[in-house]
C-alpha cells in the first residue's frame, strides 16, 4: 500500500471514493463537509482487496464509497467492500470540462469520486460483475447471427447462381441433343452415348477425316488401338496414351455404363474376368470393341427401328412403364429411353412393340 499525506483522522462519517485500475486502485477518503482525509494505492489482488476497506474504516464512519467500474476494473474492490457491509455506488467517469478544470491523476479521480458519494450525484447501485459474462455472451451471438446472415447472404446468391447454370446446362443439352440425334440418328442411339458424349466423338471425326478411312486408324485416334506391354515372360498389352484425348474419355464414359446395364457387355465383362483379365485390361478390350461400333456408326449411315408407336400403344393398352419394365426385367426408365429414343437396344425395341401389339 502506498499512502499519501493526510490531514488528521476524525472520528465522523466520511466518504470514499476509488479510481480503479487494472494492477492498482486508488483509494481516497473524505470528511462530510468535504475536507480531504487521506487517500492511498492498493494492488489489485486479494490483500489489496481487504486492506482497502480497512483503510477507510480506519478514517470513521463510511457512509458511501464512490467507484469507478464496479463491473471491470473495480469489480474486485466493490465486492469486498460490500462484504463488509459497506455501501457502493457506481461513478461515472468525469466529463472532460471538469478534468480540464482539476487536472487528471490517480487521487485528483479517487477524490472526486468520494464528493460524487457526498454530493449524492453519484446514487446509482454498482454494476453486477456477473452481467459481464452475459454481455460478452450476448455480444459473441450477436456476432454470430451476423456472420451467419452474412454466410446466407452468400449461399443464397451462390444457389441462384447454381440454378441458373443448372437451367442454362439443360437447355444447352436439350438443343445439342436435337443437333446431334439429328446429324447422326445411330450413333444418338448406341448404347451409352449420351448427347455430350456423341457430340464429341462427331467433332473428333469431323476434325480429322484423314483417319477415319479404315476402323484401326480411328481407333488410333482415340487412342483405343492396343499397345505391346509385354516383359519377360509376361505378354500383354496395354491403351495407347495418344490421340484425341477427349474422344479417349468419351469412349470410358460409354464403357462403365454399358458394364452396368448391358446384358451382352456385362456378358463379355464375365467371360474375361474368368479368363483372369483384370478390370482394367477388360476396360481395355471393351473399349475397343466399342471403338468398332461407333466406328461404324460414323462412316456408314446406320438406321435406327422407329420408336414413334410405341408411347401411343403402351397408353392405348393403359400399361404403365412399371408394368412393362418388371415384364421384361428391366427399369422403367430404361423403358422411357426406349419410347424417346434417347438409348438404343433394336433387339428390346422389337420384342417391345410385340409384347405391345399382343397385350
Amino acid at each position: 500500500m502506498t499512502a499519501a499525506v493526510a490531514s488528521d483522522t476524525v472520528d465522523g462519517n466520511v466518504f470514499g471514493g476509488v479510481d480503479s485500475h487494472a494492477d492498482t486502485i486508488h483509494v481516497a477518503v473524505i470528511s462530510d463537509n468535504g475536507g480531504h482525509l487521506a487517500d492511498a494505492e492498493f494492488a489489485t489482488t486479494a490483500p489489496g482487496y481487504a486492506a482497502a476497506p480497512a483503510f477507510l474504516a480506519a478514517h470513521g464512519q463510511v457512509v458511501a464509497i464512490g467507484v469507478e467500474g464496479t463491473a471491470s476494473y473495480g469489480a474486485g474492490f466493490t465486492r469486498a467492500a460490500r462484504a463488509h457491509g459497506f455501501r457502493v455506488v457506481e461513478v461515472n467517469r468525469p466529463d472532460r470540462a471538469e478534468r480540464r478544470r482539476t487536472g487528471k491523476s490517480d487521487p485528483i479521480d479517487a477524490y472526486a469520486a468520494a464528493r460524487a458519494a457526498l454530493s449524492g450525484r453519484a446514487s446509482s447501485a454498482p454494476k453486477d460483475d456477473t452481467v459481464a459474462g452475459i454481455r460478452a455472451l450476448h455480444n459473441a451471438a450477436r456476432s454470430a447471427v451476423k456472420a451467419r446472415t452474412g454466410v446466407l447472404t452468400a449461399l443464397k446468391s451462390l444457389a441462384r447462381r447454381v440454378m441458373d447454370l443448372t437451367a442454362e446446362h439443360d437447355a444447352l443439352t436439350r438443343a445439342l441433343n436435337t443437333e446431334v440425334t439429328t446429324a447422326n440418328p445411330g450413333l444418338r442411339a448406341a448404347y451409352g452415348v449420351g448427347p455430350d458424349t456423341a457430340a464429341q466423338l462427331l467433332i473428333t471425326a469431323g476434325d480429322n477425316p484423314e483417319r477415319m478411312r479404315t476402323e484401326a486408324s480411328f481407333a488410333a485416334l482415340c487412342g483405343a488401338a492396343p499397345v505391346p506391354a509385354s516383359s519377360g515372360r509376361t505378354n500383354r498389352h496395354r491403351l495407347s496414351r495418344g490421340g484425341d484425348r477427349a474422344a479417349n474419355a468419351a469412349l470410358y464414359r460409354i464403357a462403365p455404363t454399358r458394364m452396368a446395364g448391358d446384358p451382352r457387355t456385362r456378358e463379355h465383362v464375365s467371360r474375361h474376368t474368368t479368363a483372369g483379365r483384370t478390370k482394367k485390361e477388360i476396360i481395355r478390350l471393351l473399349k475397343r470393341a466399342i471403338t468398332r461400333e461407333i466406328f461404324r456408326c460414323l462412316s456408314t449411315t446406320v438406321t435406327t427401328p422407329g420408336i414413334a408407336d410405341l408411347l401411343p400403344l403402351r397408353r392405348a393398352k393403359n400399361i404403365t412403364l412399371t408394368a412393362a419394365a418388371q415384364h421384361f426385367g428391366t427399369w422403367p426408365t430404361t423403358i422411357s429411353r426406349l419410347e424417346k429414343g434417347t438409348s438404343r437396344n433394336d433387339d428390346l425395341i422389337h420384342a417391345y412393340r410385340q409384347w405391345l401389339q399382343a397385350a
